[in-house]
């Protein structure tokens, strides 16, 4: 399958991910108030972190190696059958001390039936097989398989969730639908393209790896997902609902941002493994450039977008929430620039080692932020300390690449560029606050004149051949040419 095509099916896995909680989350906001939001994103951050555990960075790191191995069917047979049993036996280790530790824990404790419902996914995850269908460059099946999860779990969720009292079962069938869809995937990869081997495994190749990149991945999820449970102990869960549903936002566009990167990811590593350095920087290049186009208008735009955008998708019980939107906003482009140089230079150039040591740091900062930070200033706080962490943790990836990989140097003009034409977005924010009474009037306003001045500079003005070639090839596909 193209690199094209497995982008746009990246894209719509992401808009999907977007679309769908446009939707749910007002709906959900409204029927469970900002307290029981707080609780839901808290149980789901804790059951997250125990994911990750299970993962053992098994998704970037399957990724990489099945990308390396394109026209070797066997030996992808018995890769996928030793990670296989990596996670099984991760994943019964780390839910029998999910559910140890509600036990002991007397803060978790008094919210076990929630921290439970949130943790029936833990019992999926083993299943989650994603990361060969990235690394065989083959995304439609993920594509299908969310658009269904998307739409019975839409189903489910506006006949069966109406008051404050099913927000047990909202974790329940959240978690069982997830979970399901996994199951599914790893039932189709058995029948058509994986046969599972249980002798001659090899699984100890893999240990030291995937330890790297699981303490990365957890270190990247401490400072992400760190601010919730931290907020939970020493702040309410009011500034839990502020914070999370502020950050949800941002996180909800974000993949749509680093939609090129899980696709670039295996054709990198096979680049490099093969040592092809044109192609290389080819890849790299274009992967920078369609990064650089997105980032900055949504980070810019969120900011300006957050005061009317908050009480009216939340409702006027969150507008305390603004302010962290705004502070937030700024870790759409950092986690761009990071996930850059990270995952696709760092890690399938095999100095994921180098990654994890700047993740490391920034989670301690991170932490430390949160301590100082949470207990005079709560949402807001949190936020810094993630935008300060994010910061960390980009300036030092970005150093060790330039130092580990110098064959690739992206081109810093489309970025540039791409700030440029995302800057009337102020000036639109102003005027339309200023004259609309209205929130939709104002963030209808304030998006369709962003979006025809940034189109026109950036095609007219700038010229930029990403987005350029986007346009091409809508042309095409609308036969417009």
């Amino acid at each position: 399958m193209s690199a094209t095509k497995n982008v746009i099916y990246n894209i719509l896995i992401n808009v999907l991910n977007v679309a769908v909680p446009i939707v749910t989350v007002p709906y959900v906001s409204r029927v469970f108030g900002v307290e029981n939001i707080g609780v839901v994103n808290f149980a789901l951050t804790y059951a997250s972190y125990f994911t990750l555990f299970i993962y053992l960075g098994i998704p970037i790191y399957g990724t990489r190696e099945i990308g390396k191995l394109r026209n070797a069917p066997i030996q992808r047979d018995y890769v996928v059958s030793e990670l296989f049993n990596i996670m099984l036996v991760s994943s019964l280790i780390f839910t029998a001390g999910y559910v140890v530790s509600i036990a002991v824990v007397p803060t978790l404790r008094q919210e076990w039936p929630f921290l439970m419902a949130a943790g029936v996914g833990l019992l999926f995850s083993s299943f989650n097989v994603d990361w060969y269908y990235t690394g065989r460059e083959n995304l439609k099946i993920s594509a299908v398989r969310n658009l269904i999860v998307k739409a019975v779990g839409l189903m489910i969720l506006f006949v069966w969730i109406r008051t404050p009292n099913d927000l047990l079962l909202y974790l329940v069938l959240n978690a069982l639908t997830n979970g399901l869809a996994q199951v599914w995937t790893f039932v189709y990869m058995l029948r058509h393209d994986v046969r599972l081997r249980w002798r001659r495994l090899k699984i100890k190749r893999h240990l030291k790896p995937v330890i790297v990149l699981s303490l990365s991945s957890l270190a990247i999820s401490i400072y992400t997902m760190l601010d919730v449970l931290m907020l939970g102990f020493l702040s309410t869960y009011t500034e839990v609902g502020y914070y999370s549903s502020a950050i949800k936002i941002s996180r909800l566009l974000l993949p749509v941002v680093t939609a090129s990167a899980m696709v670039a990811i295996p054709r990198i590593a096979h680049l490099y493994k093969e040592n092809d350095i044109s192609e290389l920087r080819r890849v790299t290049d274009k992967s920078f450039s369609f990064m650089s186009l997105l980032a900055p208008p949504i980070t810019i735009g969120l900011v300006v977008i957050s005061s009317p955008f908050v009480p009216f998708f939340f409702g006027a019980e969150f507008v305390g929430a603004v302010p962290s939107m705004m502070i937030v906003s700024l870790l759409v482009i950092l986690i761009g620039i990071n996930n850059f140089y990270g995952p696709q230079i760092l890690v399938p150039t095999d100095n994921e080692k180098w990654f994890l040591y700047a993740v490391l740091f920034g989670t301690g900062s991170n932490f430390l932020l949160n301590l100082f930070f949470i207990p005079r200033w709560g949402a807001v706080g949190a936020s810094w300390a993630s935008v300060v962490a994010e910061t960390i943790v980009t300036g030092m990836v970005m150093w060790f690449a330039y130092r580990l990989v110098p064959q690739i140097r992206p081109n810093y003009r489309p970025l540039i560029q791409s700030i440029i034409a995302s800057l009337p977005m102020f000036l639109y924010g102003y005027l339309f606050i200023q004259w609309s009474d209205s929130p939709i009037g104002s963030l209808t306003g304030i998006t369709i004149c962003s979006a025809m001045t940034f189109i026109l500079l950036e095609l007219i003005v700038f010229r930029d051949p990403m987005a350029m070639e986007i346009r091409d090839k809508l042309y095409t596909k609308l036969h417009l040419r």
